[in-house]
């Protein structure tokens, strides 16, 4: 069963008042992870951990800062679903973390749940009824800091919308659906908006 995919603004108001603690919880997050990386430097064996590892860490840690962050409100739930944390918010969306390419595709090894999670599908175990949207941060190239936060909403391998959640005022993207847009090409258009270009979206490229 697929479900309804709200709209960036429809999303948007809905987002609104928890943007500031979903921020708060992912910087804080990857801030824990700087800490435990600049102290095991300290070690005799000097550790570099693989970017799995890394993704893992911070991914625990956010999840934390999620659970102590969003408790406060009602129509929240921050917990797990068949072994995925994720945050639910009312019956209407609902966002897990993930680390993000700079294109903004996921980076993880894409298991039967990850792909029916991107294409809207019902999961066991997972509410029925909320649009599924990916949190994501960028790291910087060194990982010594995030790039980007923004929230993404995928229908199979179409990306609905990009959401800046940082500098939402300036960077909301609707990106053109359709079942034949090549959405790499999407995306290199949408960064070039992100950016500060005027490029019209209506002109929408086809999948050769």
């Amino acid at each position: 069963m697929r479900r309804k995919i709200l709209s960036l603004e429809s999303a948007h108001n809905i987002l609104e008042p928890y943007l500031e603690d979903l921020v708060a919880s992912i910087r804080n997050g990857f801030e824990d992870y700087l800490k435990i990386s600049q102290y095991a430097q300290s070690f005799e064996n000097k550790i570099s951990y693989k970017v799995r590892t890394k993704a893992s860490i911070i991914h625990e840690h956010i999840s934390g800062h999620l659970s102590a962050n969003f408790q406060k409100y009602p129509d929240v739930t921050a917990k797990e679903w068949n072994n995925i944390f994720g945050l639910k918010i009312k019956n209407d969306l609902f966002l897990r973390v993930k680390k993000l390419n700079p294109d903004y595709s996921i980076t993880s090894y894409m298991t039967k749940q990850a792909k029916d999670y991107l294409r809207q599908l019902s999961i066991p175990g997972f509410p029925e009824e909320p649009t599924l949207l990916i949190a994501g941060y960028i790291p910087e190239y060194n990982w010594s800091g995030i790039r980007d936060i923004c929230i993404t909403c995928w229908d199979g391998e179409h990306l609905r919308w990009i959401f800046d959640v940082e500098q939402y005022a300036a960077e909301q993207i609707e990106l053109p659906f359709a079942e034949n847009i090549d959405h790499r090409e999407v995306i290199k258009r949408a960064n070039l908006i992100i950016r500060g270009r005027n490029i019209n979206l209506d002109d929408s490229p086809t999948n050769n």
